[in-house]
């Protein structure tokens, strides 16, 4: 917002339109010192989600507390933040409340004291921005009592992609691996069942099949498979990466009296290479 810099009788600068620690100034002030004011984006954008995932969007109005020309790094508490997400671009939730969800709610910039910190005066306003359930591009814009709005945050819902991608042999990267060597993934409409070998000798031992939960699949890509060894418990959380590598998260945890102390072990699996076929004589 544009100010004019006038002489006040006390002898302080004070600014016309400027927004000072007394609240929007609309005449000359002589309450100094004054504050000009900016939103700005806080947390990122360009965020890649699932459907129907909640992500917690965040601006902060910062302004300065002694000339027009002063870096800008006191967030100004007290001031109103409208958040608003067009028709089919999700909906919006004040943090922490259980209030339906809305296309535009009003946030209030939070108060810190103001100190040498990075969060000296506050001025933050949060908001939960939840995504539709279709795949897209969707957009957020946050205004308020400042320069430099509208704050625009934008979020992609990928296409959800299909069980059949985990299907197929899956060798372990790390050919050394004392863990599991091996996955079989079958995949039958929404059943995914995963077979799984661990390190034996002199051959590995086949854990069996179990059936997987899916229910992160759709916004995480993941999948967990569970067995019950009686003396371990042994959970699987196995994240698509890509056409050939899949993330497994396995966490081991040893049944009494078995001593053993539970570990968790994070491991890359790849297809393995077709099996060349000889040449027919």
């Amino acid at each position: 917002m544009p100010g004019i810099a006038v002489p006040a009788t006390t002898g302080l600068w004070c600014v016309l339109g400027y927004l000072g620690l007394g609240g929007l100034a609309d005449g000359i002030s002589n309450i100094g010192p004054a504050l000009s004011a900016q939103i700005q984006r806080y947390t990122g954008t360009g965020l890649s989600l699932g459907p129907g995932a909640t992500t917690t969007s965040t601006v902060r109005i910062v302004g300065n507390s002694h000339h027009s020309n002063s870096a800008m790094t006191t967030g100004i508490g007290g001031l109103t933040v409208t958040y608003t997400v067009a028709e089919g671009n999700g909906s919006l939730r004040l943090v922490g409340s259980e209030a339906p969800p809305a296309p535009s709610v009003n946030v209030i910039t939070n108060t810190n004291p103001i100190d040498e910190s990075p969060v000296s005066g506050g001025g933050f306003a949060p908001v939960n921005w939840t995504m539709p359930a279709l795949a897209g591009t969707y957009t957020l814009t946050a205004t308020g009592p400042a320069t430099g709005g509208p704050v625009t945050f934008t979020a992609t819902v990928p296409p959800i992609i299909g069980f059949n991608v985990l299907a197929g042999d899956w060798v372990n990267e790390n050919a050394s691996t004392n863990n599991v060597t091996r996955l079989f993934i079958a995949v039958e409409g929404s059943v995914v069942t995963v077979y799984a070998w661990g390190k034996c000798s002199p051959t590995d031992c086949p854990w069996g099949p179990t059936t997987a939960s899916t229910s992160a699949w759709g916004s995480a890509q993941q999948i967990v498979a569970f067995w019950d060894q009686g003396f371990a418990t042994q959970t699987q959380t196995i994240t698509y990466l890509s056409a050939t590598r899949l993330q497994v998260v396995t966490a081991t945890h040893f049944v009494p009296p078995d001593p053993r102390t539970d570990f968790t072990l994070t491991e890359f699996f790849t297809v393995p290479p077709p099996i060349p076929i000889p040449p027919v004589p």
